[in-house]
């Protein structure tokens, strides 16, 4: 398992809100289109109008922001953990600067299917080192993402307790979160 600091310098805009909530983030399929084993920052394509009506969520509400990722790309060799690093910065950054999303962090298992691990979606284990890491009770924790793995790794990782979205499902989130 690998994670990952956001590094941008507007980290302390945040640091006087007292934080009691974890938003999950899937990233390709729910923030981005699924570009298959992307490590090239012009091939990411945003979700806008997702990514504006979670803008507003997270303004409204205290929320710590996390990415939980399987990008078995590294495992597979078809780029270097330091390449989706490079990748993912970008990625953050971007979100931050254009739709004031500030990520956090992001948990991510670099494994292929095959291998097995305990970190990899759907196991619940990322999530799990996330809500242990900040802290945050099961109930508390709201995930978007694109497809059945991330739901179970939500209710693998919080015993049911946690919220699930399926970005699929939804033409907008502004009615339905505050």
């Amino acid at each position: 398992m690998l994670t990952i600091n956001n590094k941008n310098l507007n980290h302390f805009k945040n640091k006087f809100k007292k934080k009691i909530n974890l938003l999950a983030l899937d990233v390709d399929g729910t923030i981005c289109l699924d570009t298959r084993y992307n490590k090239n920052f012009n091939l990411f394509f945003e979700k806008k109008d997702f990514l504006r009506s979670l803008r507003k969520l997270i303004f409204f509400s205290n929320y710590n922001v996390v990415f939980i990722t399987n990008q078995s790309g590294i495992g597979r060799k078809y780029f270097s953990i330091n390449q989706y690093k490079e990748y993912i910065q970008k990625v953050m950054t971007f979100l931050d600067l254009n739709y004031s999303i500030y990520v956090e962090k992001v948990f991510v298992c670099p494994h292929r299917p095959e291998d097995n691990c305990n970190c990899r979606k759907p196991n619940g284990n990322l999530l799990k080192k996330a809500i242990s890491e900040y802290k945050v009770k099961p109930e508390s924790v709201l995930m978007f993402g694109d497809n059945l793995h991330d739901k179970i790794e939500l209710n693998k990782a919080t015993n049911n307790k946690g919220n699930f979205i399926n970005v699929n499902n939804l033409n907008n989130i502004d009615r339905n979160y505050y």
